[in-house]
């Protein structure tokens, strides 16, 4: 009876975890060494391929098959290989550089349901080591407020250099007014992208960047938002 038990504990991690040199393979080793008599331990091994089969032939393999298997990479790795590592152990970094300053002129914003919302971008300007700009219409952020309370922002805008290049942005990003932010001073992070033919600036068509709101304003007449934006290296 433990046997079987076992054998049936092993067989749902070979499910799970995928076949090959994995957990399931490992219990049903230890199995067959634990099985005393060279006659039982052929029945063991006929009887945890019988039972793998009729799971795998039966309706209740076909969820397990839809699930994710994180835990075929992390057994199926030795542990004795220092270069291998392990599937959830980190392996990249993220550098970032200061790439531009960006201030955008907004307008009131125009409600159009409880959860979905434009506001205009009237105007503002951009700044960095490499680029100088102004913020030229049209532009605008269709945002949506989600029932959680946090709000997704879609924006598009373009910037003309000074030099009169044309730049066109796009960003989405996550405005947080509980976790991270309050109501009045909520918590606002971008992920932004470029598009420009000009060959000066198309460095920027390669920029994956990230951005924080560092100021703004709802004052009536008045009301515009900046934020601090790096490329990711």
């Amino acid at each position: 009876m433990v046997l079987k038990t076992f054998t049936i504990v092993a067989s749902i991690f070979e499910i799970v975890c995928g076949s090959g040199n994995g957990l399931a393979r490992i219990i049903i080793r230890k199995i067959r060494r634990q099985s005393r008599p060279t006659v039982g331990r052929k029945a063991d091994s006929k009887s945890i391929r019988r039972i793998v089969g009729k799971v795998t032939r039966s309706r209740l393999y076909l969820p397990f098959r839809l699930l994710p298997r994180p835990l075929a990479s992390v057994y199926n790795r030795r542990s004795d290989d220092p270069e291998a590592g392990w599937a959830m152990a980190q392996t990249a970094t993220i550098e970032l550089e200061y790439l531009m300053t960006v201030q955008e002129a907004l307008e009131a914003p125009q409600t159009i349901d409880a959860g979905y919302g434009i506001v205009g971008v009237t105007g503002g300007w951009a700044d960095g080591p490499k680029i100088k700009a102004k913020v030229v219409g049209p532009g605008g952020d269709w945002f949506q407020v989600l029932p959680s309370g946090v709000a997704k922002l879609d924006v598009r805008l373009t910037l003309m250099t000074d030099d009169e290049q044309l730049i066109f942005v796009s960003y989405n990003g996550v405005v947080d007014r509980e976790v991270r932010g309050t109501p009045d001073a909520p918590h606002i992070t971008i992920a932004p992208t470029f598009r420009t033919s000009s060959q000066k600036y198309a460095w920027l068509n390669h920029l994956q960047a990230v951005g924080k709101m560092v100021q703004r304003s709802t004052e009536p007449g008045n009301r515009f938002i900046r934020y601090d934006i790096f490329a990711v290296r």
